[in-house]
């Protein structure tokens, strides 16, 4: 358990502020904007006391943009946040630990921060009720105990009073909501179309669900780039964050959707709604609808390197875009990735490529096409009247952890 409610003094706080710079500003973190946003929230909010903010679905809607019903079972991004953060955290200390630094911590089984002072032998815990750090006790149909998350602690809602003031009675009150209900409707219908309306409207048919074909479902870590795609059993950390990214995507937007890994997709599930592919190397409808396109992506493989690459099949050796196969994730410092739109030939439907050459570029893919000041910027770059795209974007990667996502070329049609 962790202890009752301790205030800290203006010292602390600015000792703890002072530190969380330092963390979020360090490699561990700096290429990076969901682990920083997370900790920067969770600190930010026990410093000011408000701890019950540090629960699942607010930390998702607040951080993560997560709409306020969305289903935290379904989509667990902020457990695995807060889990990358905890181990990011602990390689920072294992770099800078110092006797006089103030430390941050995120215990398992809480997203409360735990702060620990130089020269003070307990750490102060701001929290607002005591916290259960071991997993909750759960039963199954049969009366069987089962491990279980954290019950998130309840907090009541604060009770207000109100003032009733007499008012008069305003006979044009009704005309004026006509009028701003009139305006409202305007501004909606005349407003510009924003860039994430624009780039997946082809694949957002009232009542038409989508299929999500994605790469390999057995996930791994710790393997080279060329060892994981030998496997052929693959979906790597950075690949589940992308998949957990788009279907939250889909779900703020009331999109409902299929989900087929590639090994067991068919082409008939993909004749049958518009298809979203994810993953490049390691998805095989990915590489069969890039090959009737301009822009590919290939694994050259040699006795003393290989190599994963996306190239111009127009200018195949001038316009390359490549990265080692003999790293792991966490091993790379670059990741590209291709984006398309476009009616696939083969299936009559509208189709999106989020495909990275590795899990981070995967990962940076999607970000970019679930994001309207990214969008934005391809809309810019891509002629008028042109419907289909490709697009080459790079990223910087640090310990596995891709940065903002570049557009680096632009093909259209």
């Amino acid at each position: 358990m962790i202890p009752e409610t301790e205030v800290l003094e203006a010292w602390q706080k600015q000792a703890v502020r002072a530190e969380l710079e330092e963390i979020v500003s360090s490699h561990h973190f700096s290429q990076s904007r969901r682990y920083p946003a997370f900790l920067r929230f969770i600190v930010e909010a026990a410093l000011r006391g408000e701890t019950e903010l540090l629960r699942e679905r607010v930390i998702g809607t607040e951080v993560f943009g997560r709409a306020s019903s969305y289903d935290t079972n379904a989509d667990p991004i902020v457990r695995m946040t807060a889990a990358e953060v905890r181990k990011r955290i602990a390689q920072y200390y294992r770099e800078t630990s110092r006797e006089d630094q103030t430390q941050i911590e995120v215990r398992a089984g809480s997203y409360v921060p735990i702060f620990i002072f130089p020269g003070r032998p307990e750490p102060a815990a701001i929290v607002h009720r005591e916290v259960e750090e071991a997993p909750s006790k759960q039963f199954d149909g049969q009366g069987n105990q089962v491990e279980g998350h954290p019950v998130e602690p309840i907090s009541r809602p604060l009770e207000a009073s109100a003032v009733r003031r007499p008012v008069k009675r305003l006979y044009f009150v009704p005309a004026i909501f006509i009028l701003l209900a009139g305006l409202a409707a305007g501004w909606f219908l005349l407003r510009p179309r924003q860039p994430l309306d624009e780039i997946w409207a082809p694949l957002f048919e009232p009542g038409q669900s989508l299929t999500i074909c994605a790469g390999q479902p057995q996930l791994a870590q710790n393997l080279t780039l060329a060892e994981s795609l030998a496997r052929g059993n693959v979906l790597t950390q950075e690949d589940v964050l992308a998949l957990i990214d788009l279907v939250s995507f889909l779900q703020s937007k009331g999109h409902k959707f299929n989900l087929k890994m590639s090994p067991n997709a068919t082409l008939a599930d993909l004749r049958a709604a518009p298809v979203v592919l994810v993953g490049g190397l390691n998805n095989q409808w990915t590489l069969r609808a890039l090959s009737r396109l301009r822009l590919q992506m290939k694994y050259s493989e040699s006795e003393s390197a290989g190599e994963f690459r996306i190239f111009d099949r127009q200018n195949p050796e001038g316009r390359v875009w490549k990265i080692s196969a003999r790293q792991s994730s966490a091993q790379q410092s670059q990741d590209y990735a291709l984006i398309a739109r476009f009616i696939d030939q083969e299936t009559g439907q509208p189709t999106i490529i989020a495909a990275g050459l590795g899990g981070a570029g995967t990962d940076a893919a999607v970000e970019y096409l679930t994001h309207n000041e990214q969008l934005q910027k391809l809309i810019h770059a891509l002629p008028a009247g042109k419907r289909n795209f490709e697009a080459v974007l790079g990223s910087s990667v640090v310990k596995g952890n891709q940065g903002q996502p570049q557009l680096l070329a632009v093909e259209s049609w």
